[in-house]
């Protein structure tokens, strides 16, 4: 396989990812499906509306960043792994510790 071709492939499968990281931000968000979320209890959280608005719009905003950047990486034919991977720790990051503010305590 040639490394554009390679290169073109991995574009499309972060696509995806972006396109599936929008799909469920929206299910999370608009329908308060929180049992999309890993780890997700119920009996644990005391504000499940701010929950389903904070943990699905970081979601969106994942879904939106990457697709940019695949995109991005389509047009310049650029390896685009790093950014890629920058984002979703990022955010998955600020999900993790924003999430905890919904808690009972």
């Amino acid at each position: 396989m040639k490394k554009g071709v390679g290169m073109m492939f991995v574009q499309i499968i972060f696509s995806l990812t972006g396109i599936m990281m929008l799909f469920f931000g929206y299910f999370i968000w608009k329908h308060k499906m929180l049992s999309l979320l890993a780890g997700y209890d119920e009996g644990k959280v005391a504000d499940k509306e701010g929950l389903a608005k904070y943990a699905g719009s970081n979601l969106i905003l994942m879904g939106i960043l990457i697709l940019l950047i695949s995109v991005i990486g389509m047009i310049l034919k650029a390896n685009t792994a790093v950014p890629y991977l920058l984002i979703v720790v990022f955010i998955t990051i600020r999900m993790v510790v924003g999430c905890r503010k919904f808690e009972k305590r």
